[in-house]
């Protein structure tokens, strides 16, 4: 269920993404960008925003140390072309390169 209370999209469970987490890992397989930025933020505590809609369904895979948030959004700054800013409220911002 979601936090509306309603049923969430279906998603066959595996247990190496589940598990991950047992050994410091995260697990990333074909996920939506918005969908591993959204989990990241709340993983990390974090705000982080996209500002090219256009990639926010492109898939994402990858196997990163759970806990270096910089080297899993190196990864995808790298995979979508993408810089980074720090906005005044703290939000990390990531834009297509110009």
């Amino acid at each position: 269920y979601n936090w509306s209370g309603r049923m969430a999209t279906k998603r066959v469970a595996r247990l190496d993404e589940v598990s991950a987490w047992r050994q410091g890992k995260i697990v990333f397989r074909s996920r939506r960008l918005w969908e591993v930025l959204q989990e990241l933020q709340n993983y990390h505590r974090v705000k982080l925003a996209l500002l090219d809609k256009e990639l926010w369904n492109s898939r994402f895979t990858g196997t990163f140390n759970s806990h270096d948030l910089n080297e899993i959004l190196e990864a995808i700054k790298v995979a979508f072309s993408l810089s980074s800013e720090i906005a005044p409220d703290g939000t990390v911002v990531l834009m297509s390169k110009k």
